[in-house]
């Protein structure tokens, strides 16, 4: 009995991780923080300089600062980051570069808009598939030219809460993902011209990007799978984005009034807010739906969410469905966001259900 609760313990002291390969052992270390993946370099000899060769850097500010934001603090941290890009190993190349930095002071964004550089021309050397930066800065970011030239590059997400210059080149033969976030152009022409050079472009994601004129944008891609469009309504008057993409599979967003599809036949899920209102402020009365024609261009999805704002508006949708009838015929499942559960509310979706034959499931979001 002795002897099996000493075979026991020993099997239970065994270094399993530790035997694991150097290719399963960098992906489970791609799930964490660099921080914590050096530091398993003093566990024992085999784990030493696994590091060196990670194929997916996670960094978070958050992590290194826990004592305030002064320069110095920002110092430290900058050094480290560039230690561990100048000591990893060459041979080995980056597929995924995830950044997370700021809010910063004025004194500290300088620090680390010109490190910030440098560390996305390095990992743009090491043959990057995947950047995704978030950068919560007050100065002006310019993204270096070797980024939007980037031959390996298949996901971009940038959300850098500032103004941003992007380089007059730019080629991205092998960019699927893209999302701007958060941040403000000099123009239209920038985006136009980011947008008609990824070729290949499955997904886009444009939210909160502003620009100090008008925004008028015109999409015409046959990849593009899945697009989301959500912008201020302030930021959008006098803009207008026109979107021609047979191929969409998924369609979102929270801003229809300057939106036209054209050719979206092959949509399958689309998750919209619409809006009861004047449909021009020169006419206020009667109401139409200015979201109804919106609607009837998405007939062919399978899955739709909605959401009506304001709310209290919905009780129009039954004699707005009389002036222009139409149906969902292959709709399958409806989710209606911050619906009540009044006795028109309960009527409206009553006479949404009716031009939904073929439907299977209804969820409803009650508001908080």
């Amino acid at each position: 009995m002795k002897k099996r609760n000493s075979s026991n313990s020993s099997n239970s002291q065994v270094d399993r991780i530790s035997r694991l390969t150097d290719t399963l052992i960098n992906h489970i270390l791609s799930f964490i923080d660099v921080k914590y993946a050096v530091q398993t370099s003093v566990l024992s000899k085999r784990w030493r300089y696994i590091w060196t060769s990670l194929q997916a850097l996670n960094f978070d500010s958050k992590l290194y600062l826990p004592g305030g934001r002064g320069s110095g603090d920002h110092r430290h941290v900058l050094d480290f980051v560039d230690n561990l890009l100048t000591l990893r190993d060459r041979g080995s190349d980056i597929q995924r570069f995830h950044l997370v930095c700021g809010p910063f002071y004025s004194q500290a964004d300088n620090f680390w808009t010109s490190r910030l550089h440098r560390w996305i021309m390095h990992v743009v050397k090491a043959n990057v598939e995947d950047i995704n930066v978030h950068y919560d800065g007050k100065s002006v970011f310019k993204v270096p030219d070797c980024v939007l030239m980037c031959k390996s590059l298949k996901s971009l997400k940038l959300d850098l809460s500032c103004r941003i210059i992007l380089p007059n080149s730019i080629c991205l033969s092998r960019l699927k993902y893209l999302k701007l976030k958060d941040s403000s152009l000099n123009n239209e022409e920038p985006i136009q011209k980011l947008l008609s050079s990824c070729p290949v472009l499955e997904h886009l994601e444009l939210s909160d990007v502003s620009s100090d004129g008008h925004i008028n944008i015109s999409i015409s891609s046959l990849t593009l799978k899945h697009f989301g469009f959500h912008i201020n309504y302030n930021e959008l008057w006098h803009n207008t984005l026109r979107l021609f993409a047979p191929n969409l599979v998924s369609f979102a967003s929270s801003n229809l009034d300057f939106i036209l599809l054209d050719n979206v036949s092959s949509l399958l899920a689309a998750d919209i807010d619409v809006q009861v209102k004047p449909r021009n402020a020169n006419f206020p009365a009667p109401y139409t739906w200015q979201g109804l024609e919106f609607l009837e261009v998405l007939r062919n999805v399978k899955d739709l969410t909605v959401s009506f704002l304001p709310v209290e508006d919905v009780r129009r949708i039954p004699e707005l469905l009389q002036i222009r009838p139409f149906q969902f015929s292959n709709l399958l499942h409806l989710k209606l966001r911050k619906m009540s559960l009044s006795e028109r509310s309960v009527h409206a979706i009553a006479s949404l259900l009716k031009i939904m034959p073929s439907i299977e499931s209804l969820a409803l979001e009650l508001p908080q």
